[in-house]
C-alpha cells in the first residue's frame, strides 16, 4: 500500500511538472511577442539617413558600442546613439545624418549619445515638442524613454 502511494504521489509530480512546463511556456510566448513588438528602430520621415553597426550583448560589447559612437572617424558629421537590439542580442549603434526628423521607435534606457554635428540636435516628444537640446559636440546620457523623434541640423 506504502508503495502504490508513493508511485502515485511520483506520478502526480511528474504530472504537475508537465502541466508547469507547458503553463510557463504559454507565459513565456506573450513576452516573447512583446519583445518583438518592442524592438528598437529609427525611421527618417523628412529627409536624413540612417545607418547602424552592432556589437555583442555583453559588458565588453557595451563599452565597444560607447567608444563607437564617440569616435568621430565612426559619426562623422551626424548624431550617435546606443540601443539594446532583442532580434539579434546585441547593442545597436545607431548614426543619423544628413538634416532630417527621425522618428524612433521603442527607444528605452539610458545610453550614450554623441552630436557629432555641426548645429543643433533636437530630441522631441510624441507631440513633436522639444524635451532637450543637445549642442554641438554635445555627450549626454539620453533617457530615451520620453524621445520619440530626432530632429538634426537645427538652428
Amino acid at each position: 500500500m506504502r508503495t502504490a502511494i508513493l508511485r502515485g504521489a511520483t506520478a502526480t509530480a511528474a504530472l504537475l511538472s508537465v502541466l508547469s512546463a507547458g503553463a510557463y511556456s504559454a507565459a513565456a510566448q506573450p513576452a516573447q511577442q512583446n519583445q518583438a513588438l518592442r524592438t528598437p528602430h529609427v525611421q527618417p520621415i523628412r529627409g536624413g539617413e540612417v545607418r547602424h553597426a552592432d556589437f555583442p550583448h555583453t559588458r565588453q560589447g557595451l563599452i565597444r558600442a560607447g567608444k563607437w559612437v564617440h569616435r568621430r572617424g565612426n559619426c562623422g558629421d551626424s548624431f550617435c546613439t546606443i540601443q539594446y537590439y532583442p532580434p539579434r542580442n546585441t547593442y545597436r549603434a545607431y548614426k543619423m545624418f544628413r538634416c532630417g526628423t527621425f522618428r524612433l521607435l521603442d527607444f528605452q534606457g539610458r545610453y550614450h549619445t554623441h552630436n557629432h554635428g555641426s548645429l543643433r540636435v533636437h530630441l522631441l516628444d510624441r507631440n513633436q515638442k522639444v524635451i532637450r537640446r543637445i549642442a554641438s559636440g554635445g555627450r549626454p546620457i539620453v533617457n530615451w524613454g520620453p524621445v520619440f523623434f530626432v530632429k538634426t541640423c537645427k538652428r
